[in-house]
């Protein structure tokens, strides 16, 4: 089987031809990263139409060494792009996902319950801890992580 690499656009050209497979990998690279892959997933089985979705905002905190009272919105907590770890209840790894810059994160999942936390490796600061959820069918349910600084 031969591959015959074109020179003009993707969308463009003839049913017959084929394209190269680096044409095809470089289109589907560049797809995934317009989509904002890694901050989003699909995994498990039944994920679809009967799974449900976790999704929620990753932030660091405390900014500042003191906190004060009125707050001081310099130091108020910061968004944090975290690698997430997903495990099942029983402790079984279903997904890796990472927070965007803006500390977002969204996964698919089959219903069931969950343990959502800091991927293997991160960093010691900050600390995240791990915390269960549940996911129903049809259902979007929202998990916010505060990984603490260390700053006091």
């Amino acid at each position: 089987m031969s591959f015959r690499a074109r020179s003009t656009s993707f969308f463009q050209g003839h049913a017959d031809d084929v394209l190269s497979p680096f044409v095809f990998l470089s289109a589907a690279a560049a797809l995934l990263a317009l989509s904002g892959a890694g901050c989003s997933a699909s995994v498990g089985t039944g994920a679809g139409a009967a799974g449900g979705t976790v999704s929620g905002h990753v932030t660091e905190a405390p900014t500042c060494p003191v906190e004060r009272l009125p707050p001081d919105p310099r130091c108020a907590p910061r968004p944090y792009a975290a690698a997430l770890e997903i495990d099942t209840a029983s402790g079984a790894r279903v997904a890796e996902v990472h927070a965007d810059a803006a500390g977002f994160y969204s996964v698919a999942l089959s219903p069931g319950s969950y343990v959502i936390g800091p991927a293997p490796g991160a960093p010691a600061f900050p600390r995240g801890m791990r915390k269960p959820f549940a996911v129903s069918p049809n259902m979007r349910t929202s998990v916010d992580l505060v990984f603490d600084t260390g700053i006091r």
